[in-house]
């Protein structure tokens, strides 16, 4: 009868466990939407990543990874799905990446002026204590917080934009 029991458990636990979204199949690539941004020019975007606690705490994203990609109708397709496949490589020659200094801040240069989304990550660990009836104690584990945040900004030729700030959503709200 034990044996059963745990069977019937452990089934009902995975019914009731995250769920990975379907599959979505990316649209063909572009190309005539990414031509504008094959080329170089004088246009810079830089900012900070930072993401707020609900206690109003600033967490910096230092050393976080930073991405510059051409906002077009393929991009947006791949920001609003989750588990997109068959992403074009033809995207990896437009996008651009780079690591945020000690304070956050990052930079982008030689931009050709257009629409594009700035996007990263800001996380951090908290403990979390809940009561073990077994021992009448605490058990401590700890929790991931934040998330990715992703920032749609437009440039123009020779413009220099040095307040974009990329806010991730904080998990924990």
């Amino acid at each position: 009868m034990r044996v059963y029991s745990c069977f019937i458990f452990l089934a009902l636990a995975g019914c009731f466990g995250p769920k990975t979204p379907p599959a979505v199949s990316a649209p063909p690539f572009p190309d005539e939407e990414y031509f504008p941004y094959s080329r170089a020019g004088n246009s810079i975007i830089s900012g900070q990543v930072f993401s707020k606690t609900v206690d109003g705490q600033v967490k910096l994203g230092a050393g976080s990874e930073v991405f510059l990609e051409p906002k077009t109708s393929y991009s947006s397709f791949i920001n609003r799905n989750n588990n997109v496949t068959n992403i074009s490589s033809k995207r990896d020659k437009y996008r651009r990446s780079t690591r945020a200094g000690a304070d956050g801040t990052y930079k982008f240069r030689n931009l050709p002026a257009g629409h594009y989304y700035i996007s990263s990550s800001v996380t951090w660990q908290i403990p979390v204590y809940t009561q073990n009836y077994f021992t009448g104690g605490y058990d401590a584990k700890m929790s991931t917080q934040g998330g990715r945040g992703i920032q749609s900004v437009t440039v123009r030729n020779g413009e220099v934009l040095d307040d974009v700030h990329v806010m991730p959503f904080d998990s924990s709200r």
